[in-house]
């Protein structure tokens, strides 16, 4: 069974995505931080130091960090999804469950935001809900690599309607430009076992 990338795929980087397994680190623009403020570039430096540190797995500075931000800035999304992020990755799934619908709050039109809820609805065992989040995510921004690759594999592993999987496994691929060459291998076994439960 291909399982070696869930976690899902949760990077969330707004300015630039990059598909690295279960990180979803979002980050605004600076014109997002208020351009007009006085403090401006320090608010961006400090979001861009927190999101290095989660790049680099030093959670506590980022959450450090990103818990600065949030308490100057609560109206920013992103910060709220790292720190979901964060507690994701310390398998503290109830804060991130409150820091996600924090994120939703400010933006509910973020597709980041979903793809993280259906990380965590997985986590609890709730699939058809995770799928309605990763389908949510894509209506958002069909072009999210992301969240294509984890609807692919929750249709894989979970669900296990190849058809489907398939299907959003070559959309992933088509939007990372084929560079993922296990995903590509696995895609072709998929289509090799459909064929054989077809005839």
């Amino acid at each position: 069974m291909y399982y070696t990338k869930f976690l899902p795929l949760l990077l969330v980087a707004v300015a630039g995505c990059s598909a690295v397994s279960t990180h979803d680190v979002a980050s605004e623009k600076p014109a997002q931080l208020d351009p007009l403020s006085a403090s401006a570039n320090e608010e961006t430096n400090l979001y861009q130091q927190a999101i290095t540190a989660l790049n680099n797995s030093d959670y506590d500075q980022a959450e450090t960090e990103l818990k600065r931000i949030s308490r100057t800035r609560p109206e920013l999304a992103g910060p709220w999804i790292n720190l979901a992020l964060i507690d994701v990755k310390k398998n503290n799934i109830d804060s991130a469950e409150k820091n996600i619908a924090n994120a939703r709050k400010q933006n509910p039109k973020m597709p980041q935001v979903y793809n993280m809820l259906g990380y965590i609805d997985i986590s609890r065992g709730q699939y058809k809900k995770a799928a309605d989040d990763y389908r949510q995510a894509i209506a958002l921004k069909e072009d999210y690599a992301m969240a294509h690759y984890n609807l692919a594999l929750l249709h894989d592993i979970y669900i296990q309607d190849l058809k489907i999987s398939v299907r959003h496994y070559k959309r992933y691929l088509e939007l990372t430009g084929n560079q993922d060459k296990k995903t590509a291998d696995w895609v072709l076994e998929l289509e090799r076992t459909i064929a054989k439960e077809a005839e």
